[in-house]
């Protein structure tokens, strides 16, 4: 049997709620996202991907003629379109070996790429990956599949047209090339899609969710760490802890550690403070909890006290695997994370809530609907940094990307603006209780009322 890193070989049934999607999307040559939390077992996911069984199985006669490229946006030199383009084409290179008919092109994808390492212009690094792909798909007849890891900082700080000249490397080569980007937040929450329209067209209707293992997934991989460890708990500690773990995959090696520390401790409803409490637990729900957006906190605190929150933000956090639905009831998964928001949540319910696609904003139940494009623009922008205080150069330069420098007359604009926003969502737009302003600096909007 051939062995891969993470011990034994997993079965081509692992993942396969997340897998058969994805690569129904790369068969066809259409992007795609795939949103999830930290702790979710991306890396294995990844890994496990580049398996050429695993790509033999899912793309079938396809799959001698696709390279799939692995890209970890964390990997760019510079954080800028010369960064960028190098990592694409050492991407393209590294992976040129993965299929017979596009080795023969080694020597010139390197030769390629030489110039574009020793000279930092933008310019040249985006013609040279246009010449290296041109070789692989038009010459040697590949299908080039870009998986870009960590995006979600690339897709919020990249200019749009650095994200433009990624549509047009597609464009040049329709369903030969496609995009799967690795995002922890839904790409609407992180960019107005009108600001990349032409980049998010590509794969703005297919958003997959990496959630919390399947059963038997999740099951595969504790008897990994067991044998890794060198353990062998009794049946009922395992049913147990893969209950208490809810299918995250950090969270059922900090409970195996702690297990394998104080094996006379139960892994039961009885123990969960005691659980949640121990730093291995309280470092996995750190990283699941600073990853999520600030309504997105809300969202789990108003569930946590048993409150109702938005559909959108439901659906959002049911994507990423948080949040499991049974017939009308939601509830917080796995059940050591919903004990984390209870202690260190926000003390208050939220009470302002927005939802992109409806063009709605919720405040206090109540739905405001009748915003124009400019004030939803404005909400949405608060809302994105909700609680924080904006700067009035900041709005200006969201709302109007394209007029000159922040002036008194911009100042006067944006003041008019945040009045008729009241007038929609304050009961008493003359005592403002949400959309505060902040004297000499600008403007904020409060999940929950002030004054």
């Amino acid at each position: 049997m051939i062995m891969y890193e993470y011990g034994p070989q997993h079965p081509l049934s692992y993942r396969q709620e997340v897998l058969t999607p994805l690569f129904e999307r790369i068969r066809v040559g259409e992007s795609c996202v795939v949103v999830g939390p930290a702790s979710m077992g991306k890396t294995r996911l990844l890994d496990f991907m580049m398996r050429p069984d695993v790509q033999d199985h899912y793309l079938g006669k396809q799959s001698g003629e696709t390279i799939i490229l692995r890209a970890d946006c964390n990997r760019m030199a510079q954080a800028n379109e010369w960064g960028l383009f190098e990592m694409m084409l050492t991407a393209l290179v590294e992976g040129s070996d993965q299929r017979p008919r596009s080795r023969n092109y080694q020597k010139q994808l390197n030769d390629l790429r030489e110039p574009v390492i020793l000279r930092e212009n933008a310019l040249l690094a985006n013609r040279h990956l246009e010449l290296a792909a041109r070789s692989l798909i038009k010459e040697a007849g590949m299908k080039l599949c870009y998986v870009m890891d960590e995006f979600d900082e690339t897709y919020r700080r990249f200019p749009a047209l650095a994200l433009a000249k990624l549509r047009a490397l597609r464009d040049q080569y329709k369903n030969r090339l496609c995009y799967v980007l690795l995002m922890r937040n839904i790409p609407e929450r992180i960019r107005d899609p009108e600001d990349s329209e032409s980049f998010y067209e590509l794969f703005s209707r297919w958003v997959i969710g990496l959630g919390p293992y399947n059963d038997d997934d999740a099951a595969r991989i504790e008897a990994q760490l067991e044998d890794r460890r060198q353990h062998n708990f009794p049946m009922q500690i395992k049913t147990n802890l893969l209950r208490m773990a809810g299918g995250h995959a950090g969270m059922i090696g900090a409970l195996m550690d702690i297990l394998t520390k104080h094996p006379e401790w139960g892994l039961d409803q009885a123990n969960l403070t005691q659980l949640a409490e121990q730093p291995a637990i309280l470092e996995e729900c750190r990283k699941l909890w600073e990853g999520l957006p600030e309504e997105e906190h809300y969202g789990l605190a108003n569930l946590q006290r048993g409150a109702s929150i938005p559909e959108n933000i439901r659906t959002r956090l049911g994507l990423k695997g948080l949040v499991k639905t049974d017939g009308a009831a939601a509830r917080i998964i796995p059940p050591l994370f919903g004990e984390y928001i209870r202690k260190f949540g926000p003390s208050a319910p939220g009470q302002v809530w927005l939802d992109e696609s409806a063009h709605t904003i919720q405040v206090e139940g109540r739905i405001i609907k009748n915003l124009t494009a400019l004030e939803f623009k404005l909400a949405a922008f608060l809302y994105h940094h909700i609680g924080q205080i904006c700067r009035c150069d900041e709005i200006h330069e969201q709302l109007f990307p394209n007029e000159p420098a922040f002036t008194n007359e911009s100042n006067t604009r944006i003041d008019t603006l945040v009045r008729q926003l009241r007038d929609s969502i304050e009961l008493d737009p003359s005592h403002p209780r949400y959309l505060i302003a902040v004297r000499d600096v600008g403007y904020k909007l409060a999940a929950t009322a002030e004054g």
